[in-house]
């Protein structure tokens, strides 16, 4: 089965092929960057279902043009969501604290707003990612997955995926920017929730055919 997959982030596409592999699957997944998709899609939903799905859209919409074979599309929109800011950042993760700014300059801007809150029961957040899946025939699939927390009151770490540093997942004690990668292991993370989700809706309906 051949797969693209919406995103240039080689670390994301390292996951979602490693997540896929250990459940059995023989997929063949490439990024856009593979096909030469460079397109700029303009993300102007106001969910994670909607934003994914556009990212998706737009792929499909360019490898129909473009003749490129493919058996799925898939793209996920990814964010996190604090609860006693009635879910911001949300879909504007990426930009809330305005635009260009560095990673330590978006924790101190979540973490400022949560100065008046030091009580953990009122940091509790969540990692969400939906991913959508778009068929050559237009059929689409969307699969949810939540990875719940708290968020913590300082950071000690800066890594590559912004909010980590300050992320304690529920049942653990430290962020995930802090965990070794055995500790992290441990964690069944929003996007692995997500696959998991695709893969039973993919599953389900293979099922359907047959019984057609």
């Amino acid at each position: 089965m051949k797969v693209i997959f919406a995103t240039g982030n080689r670390g994301k596409l390292e996951q979602v092929q490693h997540l896929v592999k250990v459940r059995g699957y023989d997929w063949e997944i490439i990024s856009e960057d593979d096909v030469g998709f460079d397109v700029d899609v303009e993300e102007t939903g106001t969910t994670f279902e909607e934003n994914s799905k556009i990212k998706a859209m737009a792929l499909q919409e360019y490898c129909l043009k473009n003749n490129i074979e493919h058996d799925l599309i898939i793209a996920d929109d990814a964010g996190l969501c604090v609860d006693i800011l009635n879910g911001e950042p949300g879909v504007y993760s990426a930009r809330w604290a305005g635009e260009n700014k560095t990673n330590p300059e978006k924790l101190d801007f979540l973490l400022n707003k949560l100065k008046d809150y030091p009580d953990p029961k009122d940091r509790t957040a969540k990692f969400v990612s939906v991913i959508t899946g778009v068929f050559p025939d237009g059929k689409v699939i969307q699969s949810r997955g939540e990875l719940p927390g708290t968020i913590a009151p300082q950071y000690n770490v800066i890594v590559k995926l912004t909010y980590e540093p300050v992320f304690i997942p529920e049942g653990f004690e430290k962020p995930i920017g802090e965990m070794t990668e055995e500790e992290f292991s441990n964690v069944v993370n929003h996007r692995e929730r997500a696959i998991q989700g695709l893969l039973k809706q993919l599953n389900k309906d293979k099922e359907e055919d047959l019984e057609k």
